[in-house]
């Protein structure tokens, strides 16, 4: 039987952290210094005073079954794999912005010919946005297929609110999982993310619904302008580490070499 990959979140044990992210924009070098990410976190509070509540809800690409962002792409650049993993074709994309426009999740960004002089320098030789693009969060698929690891974000959670794995496997972790939520577990039709709902207290409102494109104006307007700017900061710090590690290495191989 063909994989399904998707993944649940676990509302109720995330922590806010970043980690995905900041693992994420290392592992496929989103363009961080833009406020650009694959995956995202979102600071929800609702209610009022002194009837709050606070939920920390992480996003990232559905990768829908009927993708609509699959269906409005004129060069075929958006596409599925056999998994149904939503993937892009950046030699074949055109940045015509349609398939951003079809997705009802915010899922998507340009990867902006300025944002590619900035990766050729923030990332050097290993750079893999060699032209401008749209792009995504393709659940590492490459990572996933070729390496047979998990996600970057998966691994790096410090709450496991992040599970891999084959919807079309009963025994799968995700399938365990949404079956022992019981009433929280929450799945869009056609959706390759699940959500476990945090459990209600006596003092908690309802915790808002991750499949609610609403949520997505909502950060948009709000929670982006205030959180990117530290975020980036925080990213970019992780990310030119990472290549001045790189560079020393190499460096110092050349060495070795010439002795």
């Amino acid at each position: 039987m063909t994989k399904r990959y998707g993944m649940v979140i676990d509302l109720s044990t995330c922590v806010g952290c970043q980690a995905c992210v900041a693992s994420c924009t290392t592992q496929n070098q989103t363009p961080y210094w833009d406020g650009k990410f694959r995956t995202r976190v979102d600071d929800i509070v609702t209610g009022s005073f002194p009837d709050l509540s606070r939920t920390f809800v992480s996003q990232l690409c559905n990768h829908c079954e009927d993708a609509p962002c699959v269906q409005v792409c004129p060069t075929g650049a958006t596409y599925q794999t056999e998994e149904g993993v939503v993937l892009v074709d950046q030699e074949q994309c055109v940045s015509c912005q349609a398939c951003v426009a079809a997705c009802q999740y915010g899922a998507r960004y340009v990867y902006t010919p300025e944002d590619v002089v900035q990766a050729k320098s923030v990332y050097g030789e290993g750079n893999r946005h060699s032209v401008a693009h749209v792009d995504k969060c393709t659940l590492c698929y490459d990572r996933v297929t070729g390496e047979g690891m998990e996600p970057a974000c998966v691994t790096t959670c410090p709450g496991q609110a992040r599970i891999f794995g084959d919807w079309n496997d009963p025994e799968s972790r995700v399938n365990k999982a949404l079956a022992a939520a019981g009433d929280r577990a929450h799945r869009a039709p056609g959706s390759a993310i699940a959500y476990i709902l945090p459990a209600p207290s006596q003092k908690e409102l309802p915790p808002p619904d991750p499949a609610d494109p609403l949520w997505v104006s909502g950060w948009k307007g709000y929670v982006q302008p205030a959180a990117k700017a530290a975020l980036g900061a925080a990213v970019g710090v992780l990310a030119v580490a990472t290549a001045v590690n790189l560079s020393q290495k190499k460096a110092g191989e050349g060495d070795h070499d010439d002795e």
